[in-house]
């Protein structure tokens, strides 16, 4: 029989050394992020993205998720050295950031498709890290604290992100093109260095009532799991995610159409860039701190409905601006809400996926997301050929209200009760 009260002596340390390390790994996410992927988007113009090129270096990575999820759950699900193969795979993703810095250097024709191969790569590893990171986030926290740190990391990386945005771009402003990217795209680099230091720190070894070990028999049965059982037998778990694939299906539409509104229609620099994503990170910052607070009175439905109803408007709020600081109040709305609905995806895949087979599930979904994340900004490219910007930004908005339309009418989560939620 084991010690079972030096066992929940491991246990407690060990969670309040995951809290500290997904903390400080949330912190340099953020600050890669900021100087790197916000301004992707904007390289790729600078480099005479066409935008159907535009709509192709935002969906062919999820196009990637859509074949690696699944397996990247499995073999997560089976890894025995679940933290190195995290900080592994997070090296690979962010290693993009460094040689997409030095492409002035070895390549000078086709810069914007030699991008999209360098980025479409790393996505490999990066299936890994995405579906890894939601599970150790149930893995290695506690049921009761869950909330918590959730609201905690979204809120760290909103913040980070949106300082490193607005500093990578009063960079990018203030020196000369092109060293001023490869610059911010090697500070980019080195933030993402740290996070996999913060990353392989995470400790698997305390025993958790959050972790269950599959076994390789439960984990032969998951191709019957995952297409006919699935409706079957966890219809929670679809009915959640027929929700999120519409509503997320007008954002993916919407996210090409974004930068290139701003950039192309309003002729926004890189600073205006900066300051519009820092609005909107900001505002996340302090939306996830106010959802987990809304969401723990009214219960996930509650927060969900609202949320994803009231991000809605983004799509047309923006088609009706005419000079850019009217973007920045869109930019606000946009943070508020969808910093709701990133929240409310968080727990509620947790309430409607099996504990034991969390990774497989987020894995599932995660492919099936990022198939619509590949077919949408595709179709959000061709809205714009037929119809213009302007509609084509309201009609995004009218996709994602379907989304909306689904939880108001049936949303399976309910706010969990406190003995459930002590597990």
């Amino acid at each position: 029989m084991p010690d079972l009260s030096r066992l929940a002596v491991l246990r407690h340390l060990a969670v309040d050394r995951n809290e500290r390390n997904f903390l400080g790994e949330s912190t340099w996410t953020g600050v890669a992020g900021g100087l790197a992927t916000s301004f992707m988007p904007v390289l790729a113009l600078r480099w005479g993205a066409s935008p159907f090129e535009l709509a192709v270096l935002t969906a062919m990575p999820y196009l990637i998720y859509t074949f690696f999820s699944i397996p990247a759950g499995h073999l997560f699900e089976r890894a025995k050295q679940r933290a190195t193969m995290l900080a592994v795979c997070t090296l690979l993703w962010r290693s993009n950031y460094f040689f997409i810095a030095l492409l002035p250097w070895v390549w000078h024709d086709h810069l914007v498709w030699v991008m999209i191969a360098i980025i479409t790569l790393s996505i490999l590893p990066a299936s890994v890290n995405s579906v890894a990171i939601f599970a150790a986030l149930g893995d290695l926290t506690e049921p009761g604290r869950r909330s918590w740190v959730i609201g905690m990391r979204r809120s760290v990386i909103s913040l980070t992100t949106a300082l490193a945005t607005l500093c990578g771009g009063w960079l990018l402003t203030r020196l000369p093109f092109p060293s001023n990217y490869q610059i911010v795209l090697m500070l980019a680099f080195i933030a993402g260095l740290i996070s996999v230091f913060h990353l392989s720190r995470l400790d698997y070894s305390a025993p958790s009532r959050a972790r269950a070990t599959v076994s390789a028999a439960a984990t032969s049965d998951t191709g019957a799991l995952t297409i006919r059982s699935l409706l079957r037998d966890y219809r929670p778990f679809c009915l959640f995610s027929l929700g999120a694939f519409l509503f997320t299906g007008g954002y993916y539409m919407a996210n090409p159409l974004f930068p290139l509104y701003q950039v192309k229609t309003l002729g926004a620099n890189e600073a205006w860039v900066g300051v519009i994503t820092m609005a909107q990170q900001a505002t996340m910052f302090v939306s996830f701190l106010l959802w987990a607070r809304i969401g723990q009175r009214f219960g996930m439905r509650f927060t969900m409905c609202i949320s994803t109803s009231a991000w809605c408007l983004v799509g047309v709020a923006m088609a009706l601006t005419t000079n850019l600081p009217q973007l920045v109040p869109v930019a606000i709305w946009h943070g508020c809400f969808f910093a709701g609905w990133n929240f409310s995806v968080y727990l509620g895949l947790f309430e409607v996926c099996p504990e034991e087979r969390r990774p497989s599930f987020i894995g599932i979904y995660s492919a099936f997301g990022s198939l619509l994340g590949f077919v949408c900004p595709l179709i959000g490219a061709q809205l714009v050929q037929l119809y213009g910007i302007h509609l084509a930004l309201m009609g995004t908005s009218l996709f994602s209200a379907t989304g909306a339309l689904v939880y108001l009418i049936n949303f399976p989560i309910r706010r969990p009760k406190p003995a459930l939620e002590q597990g």
